[in-house]
């Protein structure tokens, strides 16, 4: 109001300016002089002038309100760009290939909430909901205190390198065969099944499926990885199935799960229906993965 009046000279042009009465800009300028301890305004006749006292205070004012409009505007822009986040833990054992593009689906998605996504290894995951480290998580461990539903089954695989010479025995292999071979396993992955009730003589604990997968390929040992994992190396040659006579089927459900305690907010649930129908389309091309309706 104290600028408007020193812009146009007038109470009353100030007040068609900013829709206010008259009396409301003198009563507002008046406050503003009590507060400051001395006049801003000089009566002259039927005009106010600015004192020099005044000059110097709007000089700064009308600085404030520059800045002011500034930051108005730059918060506009924030709105434009700002989306809210979310924090999605996930198995480390669990397909990329379906996770990936179901991720850019929803950031495609207008004013859908950001996504930061950690892998861990499955039996992380529990505590690091518990201490609600994220709001979503995908996992094949349930807990007591996560509540969801499947995402997808896969199938696992008995694998070794087409040269190994568990390949050069009779078929099919039986537990016996396996037991002084050298098992490969994943240190996360509590799905593949034991072989009978005679465990392998030699077992190499390893700390991701990649690492596996390259260890079979270079003919060393042979185990059980997911199919989604196996199925390029198997058809480069690089491994083949094993023909076991029994335990040749083994499967992991992985879950889309948050707290039990916790209602899920609606960018969460959002998520969740993005993950469920992206991966149920995305997976219809990869055999042996079920996909949950």
């Amino acid at each position: 109001m104290l600028v408007a009046v020193v812009r146009s000279t007038s109470y009353s042009h100030a007040a068609e300016q900013l829709h206010v009465s008259q009396p409301a800009i003198s009563y507002a300028l008046t406050k503003i002089e009590e507060h400051v301890g001395f006049p801003i305004l000089q009566l002259e006749g039927r005009r106010s002038r600015i004192t020099e006292a005044g000059r110097q205070l709007v000089a700064r004012v009308e600085s404030l309100l520059q800045q002011a409009i500034q930051v108005e505007q730059f918060a506009a822009g924030l709105k434009k760009s700002w989306r809210p986040r979310l924090r999605l833990v996930v198995d480390d054992a669990f397909p990329m290939e379906l996770l990936l593009p179901a991720l850019q689906l929803h950031s495609s998605e207008e004013a859908a909430a950001k996504v930061t996504l950690l892998a861990l290894p499955a039996t992380d995951i529990p505590k690091f909901m518990q201490e609600r480290n994220a709001e979503l998580a995908i996992t094949r461990q349930l807990h007591h205190e996560l509540q969801g539903d499947v995402l997808v089954e896969t199938r696992y695989l008995p694998v070794a390198h087409p040269s190994h010479s568990l390949f050069a025995m009779d078929a099919p292999l039986t537990e016996e065969d396996l037991h002084d071979e050298t098992r490969v396993v994943v240190g996360s992955n509590q799905d593949a099944p034991p072989i009978g009730a005679h465990p392998v003589r030699n077992l190499w604990t390893v700390s991701s499926l990649d690492t596996a997968e390259k260890i079979l390929a270079k003919g060393i040992g042979f185990g059980w990885l997911p199919h989604y994992q196996v199925r390029d190396a198997i058809v480069r040659g690089e491994l083949a199935v094993l023909p076991l006579r029994s335990s040749a089927a083994a499967s992991a459900c992985f879950h889309l799960v948050h707290l039990a305690s916790s209602i899920p907010s609606t960018d969460a649930n959002r998520l969740a229906r993005t993950l469920h129908d992206a991966i149920a389309l995305d997976g219809q091309s990869m055999p042996h993965l079920s996909i949950a309706a």
